[in-house]
């Protein structure tokens, strides 16, 4: 990621800060703890989907916890499965106030 993160434009990397680039390591750091070591899980429902006859809408092959907090994501109102969606995130710095003019378009 850090190589990715210095190949980018100056200007992107302005647009979007600093802040907003160590944020979202934290942030993939933490997910990649939570991502399942059985790979051979994940391969065998990717398998499922793409060679099923009739395919199930998802496959969820993260532990019957994840499951049950997808399904209560689903069946939430738009305003509360965007504040889950959003709660780790960090707008990017040329939205923030005080910023307006790095902003385009």
């Amino acid at each position: 990621m850090d190589k990715l993160w210095q190949e980018t434009s100056e200007e992107v990397r302005r647009d979007y800060g600093q802040r907003y680039y160590e944020l979202s390591r934290q942030y993939l750091r933490r997910e990649l703890l939570k991502s399942r070591t059985e790979i051979h899980e994940v391969v065998d429902a990717m398998e499922t989907a793409v060679l099923a006859q009739r395919p199930r809408f998802a496959y969820r092959p993260d532990g019957l916890l994840r499951a049950f907090q997808f399904r209560l994501l689903e069946i939430a109102p738009p305003v509360v499965q965007d504040a889950f969606l959003i709660r780790d995130t960090q707008p990017p710095a040329s939205t923030l106030p005080g910023n307006r003019g790095i902003a385009r378009g």
